[in-house]
């Protein structure tokens, strides 16, 4: 949450008296390691690792997979602010470090949007809207500054419209089988692949499978 009386982008992380790390919190970086999370393709150690190369900039500082893992939780509930987001947990070596998923969902726990697929709406939406070119913006751009804003867009901008689509409840259009079947169209034209993820990953749930491997 953006705020003018206190600073919401701090990315000092003070380890010992003498040692400060930084976090890099462009919001390129915290995308990707958004996406870092989300990918059923890494183990935990890898996730950590690829979280860890995204967002400290002191990158020297350990190898130790433990210790990047609070450093890294450290981070995410400074990118999480006071959103209350389902958290779910990554295991390392030394115990549970919990994660909480950004991406807003809606009634069926599924995303109506993802960064990575919707890059292109997103980038003609800030256009659009806010003259801002977010390609120049990498590296630059804050996410709290970014998540603000797209907070914000217009119902007229083409994520807007997108998300609009994709959580429209058809079930209001059974006595209007034409404008049924046109939503339907639309709603499959722009279907989320991570939603055929998630899907997936709750029958493995369902199945008795683990969501995250051990270390």
């Amino acid at each position: 949450m953006l705020s003018f009386t206190k600073v919401t982008d701090n990315d000092e992380f003070q380890i010992s008296r003498d040692v400060t790390l930084h976090f890099n919190f462009a919001f390129n970086r915290v995308i990707e390691t958004l996406n870092t999370l989300d990918s059923l393709d890494l183990d935990d150690e890898d996730k950590i690792n690829r979280c860890w190369d995204a967002l400290i900039k002191e990158q020297d500082y350990t190898s130790n997979v433990g210790i990047r893992a609070k450093i890294i939780e450290e981070a995410l509930q400074r990118i999480q602010d006071n959103h209350s987001y389902q958290r779910r947990s990554v295991v390392t070596p030394q115990g549970e470090v919990f994660v909480p998923p950004m991406t807003d969902k809606g009634d069926d726990g599924l995303p109506k949007y993802d960064f990575e697929q919707d890059a292109g709406a997103i980038y003609a939406s800030f256009f659009m809207q806010y003259h801002i070119d977010l390609l120049a913006e990498i590296d630059k751009l804050s996410w709290f500054k970014f998540s603000t804003l797209f907070e914000n867009l217009s119902e007229n901008t083409p994520i807007k419209k997108i998300i609009a689509i994709r959580s429209d409840d058809l079930s209001g259009y059974i006595e209007d089988p034409e404008r049924l079947t046109m939503i339907n169209e639309q709603q499959d034209y722009y279907h989320l692949e991570i939603a055929d993820e998630i899907e997936r990953q709750r029958e493995l749930e369902a199945n008795g499978g683990e969501l995250f491997g051990n270390l």
